[in-house]
């Protein structure tokens, strides 16, 4: 990672993640504790797509699937009683979500260069709507 990339996710960590951050658990009703791997996220030569990249990749869909999952009470009850913490990270090297949970953690990687738009999110959404409505 560069010093571009570094800054980057500096100002990712800085000025976009505490407003993610919220609107994740303002959706889900519950206390999480977030766990984001910045230097997977930030990838050389594609210092334009961030924010947006990031967010279409990871928080957007994890908050459409969390307004579905957690629009009832049993849901939500659900949603907090298995749920305690997110893992975001880019392991992956193309451009398809993983998602899964493992134990009390939801696992979302991605290849957050891959150019999706806030409406290309819904499949995205769907998945990890899936993935905790069958953990749940």
């Amino acid at each position: 990672m560069g010093l571009v990339e570094k800054r980057i996710a500096a100002a990712l960590q800085k000025d976009s993640f505490p407003a993610w951050k919220k609107q994740v658990t303002d959706t889900a009703r519950t206390k999480l504790e977030f766990e984001v791997a910045w230097d997977e996220l930030v990838k050389e030569g594609f210092a334009d797509a961030y924010p947006k990249n990031v967010e279409y990749n990871f928080f957007a869909p994890l908050v459409a699937a969390l307004e579905s999952v957690c629009s009832d009470d049993i849901g939500k009850e659900a949603f907090a009683a298995k749920i305690k913490k997110v893992h975001i990270g880019s392991k992956r090297n193309w451009s398809s979500l993983e998602v899964k949970v493992e134990g009390n953690t939801l696992y979302m990687d991605a290849d957050p260069t891959y150019a999706k738009t806030q409406d290309d999110t819904r499949d995205y959404a769907k998945q990890v709507q899936t993935t905790l409505e069958n953990a749940l």
